[in-house]
């Protein structure tokens, strides 16, 4: 949807074409003003960025018959990092991180991540996952129909995490030196 004011992101299609109100996702939900609650949609194209969603029931989702990459440049740490409460991530690729494609902090509680890919070729730290709740203590969550890489240790890692829902996912590159999944 049009942006009544710049100040707010809620329904903002984030992308590089015509009628984007943002052209990077980090943007959208910082400067944007993202609310509790609101939905951001994003277009079709590589988002060469980290993301952090700190905003408590965000929804970042992929626009219709549309499948964005988020590129995390080789960076450090993770490519998309949950910190907030029930947020939903759904319809991405996360592609070339350092360690982490998908981080779900303890604060994280209720969080979905849906319906993506998270590509592990890059990896190149000694611990890594495609998707990491080790932090401990999130609770509810779903991770449901992605397609998970092999990190250098697994491809989905759960930590002391409570009532977690993990169901239709697909595990490919298994290879030696660490566990498919880790629950403890």
């Amino acid at each position: 949807g049009e942006l009544s004011s710049p100040q707010r992101a809620d329904g903002v299609v984030v992308g590089d074409s015509g009628g984007a109100s943002f052209a990077t996702i980090q943007t959208a939900i910082g400067d944007g003003g993202a609310g509790t609650g609101e939905t951001l949609t994003v277009g079709a194209g590589t988002f060469n960025e980290s993301v952090t969603i700190s905003v408590e029931g965000l929804t970042l989702e992929a626009g219709e018959n549309v499948s964005p990459t988020i590129d995390a440049g080789g960076a450090s740490g993770t490519a998309v990092g949950i910190e907030a409460a029930d947020v939903r991530v759904e319809g991405f690729t996360v592609q070339n991180f350092a360690q982490n494609g998908m981080t779900i902090f303890p604060s994280a509680n209720g969080a979905e991540v849906v319906d993506n890919t998270v590509d592990t070729s890059s990896v190149s730290q000694g611990t890594s996952f495609a998707i990491n709740a080790d932090e401990g203590g999130a609770e509810n969550l779903l991770i449901k129909n992605n397609e998970l890489g092999y990190g250098q240790t697994g491809s989905l890692q759960l930590n002391q995490n409570s009532e977690v829902t993990v169901e239709g996912n697909t595990i490919s590159s298994a290879q030696g030196g660490g566990s498919v999944m880790g629950i403890v």
